[in-house]
């Protein structure tokens, strides 16, 4: 009786520390997630003022028939590059939440398992003619 006192009480302590670390790492994660996310925010919103002014001076120079607009052409064709691995970037960062649903099921799946642990515990203590 008191080994299964003892050994439930060790058994919700270490789930409490389990569970607390876990949800400190999913609060670090997603206030991590959040911080990359407005920093590519910041550099899209960079970009898009950048790739603005470039194609006004690539309107400029086609206008008055430079020579130059080859050169821009390719440094607009760059950035533009640049910006759809920006984009792949944040799609792949879009995925974080899926993964913490992930984590979230096996936390679930832990809370289980202890339940049924203790169920059986319970039971093997009944049929060895011991009181819970």
């Amino acid at each position: 009786m008191i080994v299964r006192e003892e050994l439930r009480a060790k058994a919700g302590l270490v789930y409490n520390v389990v569970e607390s670390i876990v949800l400190a790492m999913s609060v670090g994660l997603m206030v991590w997630l959040a911080n990359v996310v407005i920093a590519h925010g910041n550099e899209l919103a960079t970009h898009r003022t950048e790739i603005a002014s470039v194609e006004k001076q690539v309107q400029t120079i086609e206008q008055h028939g430079s020579r130059a607009v080859e050169t821009l052409s390719g440094r607009v064709d760059a950035m533009t590059k640049q910006l759809e691995e920006l984009k792949s970037a944040i799609v792949t960062l879009q995925t974080a939440p899926g993964e913490l649903k992930v984590i979230n099921v096996r936390l679930e799946t832990l809370v289980d398992g202890q339940k049924r642990m203790e169920r059986q515990l319970e039971e093997h203590a009944k049929a060895n003619g011991k009181n819970p």
